[in-house]
């Protein structure tokens, strides 16, 4: 995954067909707004690097690597944003086969959609604790970042009337 400093309004983060192997760089880097992750077609193993993406609500890691259920779940555990999740493509829909879609839930009751189908209801409140507790998280810097895209778009809606 690319070096992601000082990307703290970064919404949306496609890697897809990277042969990427790890997303553990991810870790290293404050996100507070990133809230879809396309990383499919690589070569990941893990989710390992996902757990301070506090805003995440779509990620596909489709056409991996990912075998273990409970350790792709481990990593998403609190994330009470996580409605979308894509694993199609990898090894563990071929263990739990049809199966696999109500594990996730039982998992992350938080999700609504798993590789596209709905699947349940998102009920947040099952999901424990979320990680939005975490003291490096300000609220008052997220509404900042939050104005600033609003900022961004208004100048970018300007400029775009002002070329025609």
């Amino acid at each position: 995954v690319p070096e992601l400093k000082n990307q703290v309004l970064l919404q949306t983060l496609n890697v897809n067909e990277n042969s990427i192997k790890s997303l553990e760089g991810l870790a290293c880097s404050w996100l507070p707004l990133l809230h879809t992750l396309a990383c499919e077609k690589n070569l990941l193993e893990s989710c390992d690097g996902l757990d301070t993406l506090d805003s995440l609500e779509m990620l596909d890691v489709g056409f991996n690597q990912i075998s273990d259920i409970e350790s792709l779940a481990t990593h998403l555990v609190g994330k009470e944003h996580l409605r979308r999740l894509v694993v199609k493509g990898n090894p563990l829909v071929d263990v739990y086969i049809e199966d696999y879609s109500s594990k996730l839930v039982s998992l992350l009751p938080a999700l609504t959609f798993v590789d596209g189908e709905q699947v349940g209801t998102g009920d947040a409140e099952k999901c424990g604790k979320p990680h939005t507790d975490n003291t490096w998280i300000n609220t008052e810097f997220l509404e900042m970042c939050q104005t600033q895209i609003r900022l961004h778009g208004q100048l970018k809606a300007e400029f775009e009337k002002n070329i025609q």
